[in-house]
């Protein structure tokens, strides 16, 4: 890595994995096979065959979203509340990394704390799971997603650390051969093509890299999700000023199809409790982590 790019200082209580994150202790859940039509046909490989005919996203269809905000009574203070269990089981209701995009789990963001090796162009994932609302939930689950949407989900992160020290970028490609000089510096060059093994590393091993980094204090740490791509037309009188890119997004795009979507960062400021325990879980109120 560059000089000035990122501080290589060991990481504090906030390290994921092999660096010691402090993990959420809650049980760890794998997700099931996908009964959305849009991300079975977005991420479906070859050996994937036979995708369901409905898609939850569609608005014509019935979904267990709904279905929850029926069942539960208005809050006396005007509180959204929702059922946790039914949240997470909508999460789980895919094998894919789920869109968050939704009414329903639109406070829901992740953050990648393992990865399982794989020769194909999808791993398995541990992320850790958190609601963003008055009182922040978390657990761990593990779900699938291509190789090079996590790469991109790694390279965000640093990309948000450069700005916040006022280095330029890396580009994407340049920043691939740094971490993979990296891996094979520590690792030798037998694995150096295995990129399931290369995420792994930068995430669990790669002391220049952290989730929580000190150009934010340790304080803040950088979370994820992946939505569709929302696109807003003009109605060409001129009026709708310059394009600007966002830079907490990145495009990716489906492996088969012309499908597109986005995975966007953010940064959280987190509380002492995250800091001591790596949770910020709480016993009390726990069905109400509405707005």
């Amino acid at each position: 890595m560059k000089s000035g790019l990122l501080l290589t200082e060991k990481m504090s209580a906030f390290r994921p994995a092999a660096k010691q994150a402090k993990t959420m202790g809650q049980t760890q859940v794998r997700r099931t096979e996908s009964v959305d039509l849009a991300q079975s046909l977005t991420h479906v490989s070859a050996a994937e065959k036979n995708p369901p005919t409905a898609s939850p996203l569609s608005p014509s269809a019935p979904t267990e979203e709904n279905q929850d905000l029926m069942k539960i009574p208005k809050h006396p203070k005007g509180h959204i509340v929702r059922e946790l269990e039914s949240l997470w089981k909508t999460m789980d209701g895919q094998t894919f990394l789920h869109m968050t995009d939704t009414s329903v789990l639109g406070d829901i963001w992740v953050q990648p704390k393992s990865v399982e090796p794989s020769t194909t162009a999808y791993v398995n994932v541990c992320f850790i799971e958190i609601i963003v609302a008055p009182h922040i939930k978390s657990r761990e689950a593990t779900c699938k997603m291509s190789i090079e949407d996590l790469l991109k989900m790694l390279y965000l992160n640093d990309c948000l650390q450069y700005d916040a020290q006022g280095t330029p970028r890396l580009g994407f490609d340049e920043w691939i051969s740094e971490k993979t000089a990296a891996f094979i510096k520590a690792h030798g060059v037998d694995d150096a093509t295995n990129r399931s093994k290369l995420c792994n590393f930068i995430i669990t091993e790669d002391e220049t890299f952290s989730f929580y980094p000190a150009c934010f204090n340790h304080n803040l740490g950088v979370f994820f999700r992946k939505i569709h791509y929302h696109s807003y037309k003009t109605s060409g009188d001129g009026m709708e000023g310059e394009k600007i890119i966002n830079p907490s997004m990145v495009k990716c795009q489906a492996t088969r199809g012309k499908f597109e979507y986005i995975l966007e960062a953010r940064v959280l400021p987190l509380p002492e409790e995250w800091k001591q325990d790596g949770s910020s879980t709480t016993t009390e109120d726990t069905t109400t982590t509405g707005n």
